[in-house]
C-alpha cells in the first residue's frame, strides 16, 4: 500500500484530479480518500498522524488467502473491527 499526500483545490463542479507519481504503475486500485479541509491554510497535523497510524495498522493485516466470498458488507465490517474502528 502506497500513501500519497497532496494539497488540492476542489472547484465549483466538485472535480478532484490528481497528478500521480511516475514510479505508480498503471492499473486498478482501491483508493481512499480523506477530506481533510485546511484551516489558514495549514494541515491538522493531529488528523495526519492518526491517518499515518492506521494505514501503518492496516499494512500489517493478513491477506485473504481466497476471494471474498458471501456477505461482503459483513467482511468490510470485520475487516474495520480489526482495525480498531468503533463501529
Amino acid at each position: 500500500m502506497q500513501t500519497i499526500e497532496a494539497k488540492v483545490q476542489i472547484g465549483d463542479d466538485r472535480t478532484l484530479r490528481v497528478k500521480l507519481p511516475a514510479n505508480v504503475p498503471v492499473g486498478e486500485y482501491e483508493v481512499v480518500l480523506v477530506l481533510n479541509q485546511s484551516e489558514n491554510g495549514q494541515s491538522d497535523s493531529k488528523m495526519t498522524a492518526v491517518w499515518e497510524k492506521w494505514v501503518e495498522e492496516v499494512e500489517q493485516l493478513p491477506l485473504l488467502p481466497d476471494p471474498i466470498q458471501g456477505d461482503y458488507q459483513q467482511h468490510l465490517i470485520d475487516k474495520y473491527q480489526q482495525q480498531g474502528l468503533k463501529l
